[in-house]
């Protein structure tokens, strides 16, 4: 079992050195450092092969949380924009650890939360749990999912390529963003906001 505390969370530079990654059988996977900061092209919580075990292609960069507390917002995500480091979310981890699925604790503001990503055997699909393991107030959570759909070996920017129409009912959200590939975000109860961005 892989476990690391707080120690090595909060230190970015230390932290990013340590990876995870889930395999589905077909070729795809879902990886990054144990702070959920990508840090090669390779990084993506799904990468899917699409026409198995090839073609594989890197449909969802990642998944930002955030906490909100009385309109009080705490980012847990970390990104590297090229010698900018925001938002800097792993001052809130607590624990990692990775013994079946990699597993995180975070502590923010009298919430712990513990977030647990797996993917299915033999489907291109990731699935990330979060367990409210305590807290004093009542709060919301935002994701901001980074769409990617590019070819996992390339690197892209933002541009005239990328789909920016988004179909979303019940709970689902919809994307085709190279214009052929589907993805499916799935979270019941949900409702969204179309605020597309280019990061």
């Amino acid at each position: 079992m892989l476990k690391k505390d707080r120690v090595i969370l909060q230190n970015f530079s230390e932290a990013i050195q340590n990876e995870w990654l889930e395999t589905n059988g077909l070729g795809g996977w879902s990886s990054s450092s144990i702070i959920g900061c990508n840090t090669r092209r390779y990084h993506g919580l799904l990468v899917a092969a699409t026409k198995p075990p090839t073609e594989r292609t890197v449909l969802l960069s990642k998944l930002d949380e955030t906490i909100i507390i009385n309109n009080e917002r705490f980012e847990l995500g970390v990104n590297d924009y090229g010698g900018v480091i925001s938002p800097t979310g792993n001052q809130f981890l607590k624990t990692f650890s990775k013994e079946l699925f990699p597993q995180w604790e975070y502590e923010v503001n009298g919430i712990r939360l513990k977030k647990t990503i797996a993917m299915i055997h033999g489907e291109n699909t990731v699935v990330i749990i979060y367990d409210v393991l305590k807290a004093k107030k009542i709060f919301s959570m935002e994701l901001l999912p980074l769409v990617a759909g590019r070819f996992y070996h390339s690197l892209q920017q933002a541009g005239p390529q990328m789909h920016w129409d988004v179909d979303f009912e019940n709970g689902r959200f919809h994307n085709k963003p190279d214009g052929v590939l589907d993805i499916y975000i799935n979270i019941p109860g949900s409702s969204y906001a179309h605020t597309p961005q280019v990061v």
